[in-house]
């Protein structure tokens, strides 16, 4: 990022509406090193048979939100 210490990051994390298994997470960055604001969305199919647990940052594979696990499904942009 840039040394102006100016970045914004905007996150939206909602469940679908046509399918609650889904969570979608919208990630928008605003800085003055990118030409544009930079956006990529990641969407999680909940995990039922997963046991919950503590969110580890290093685990980008998985979400875990009030107890229940949310493991990455895919990504689209």
């Amino acid at each position: 990022m840039h040394a102006d210490d100016s970045t914004v990051v905007k996150e939206r994390i909602s469940l679908d509406k046509t399918n609650p298994d889904i969570m979608n997470n919208e990630i928008t960055t605003i800085d003055s090193a990118f030409t544009r604001p930079w956006t990529v969305t990641r969407q999680y199919k909940r995990d039922k048979t997963a046991a919950p647990a503590e969110y580890n940052c290093e685990d980008k594979r998985n979400v875990a939100i009030n107890g229940e696990t949310y493991g990455s499904a895919w990504m689209a942009t």
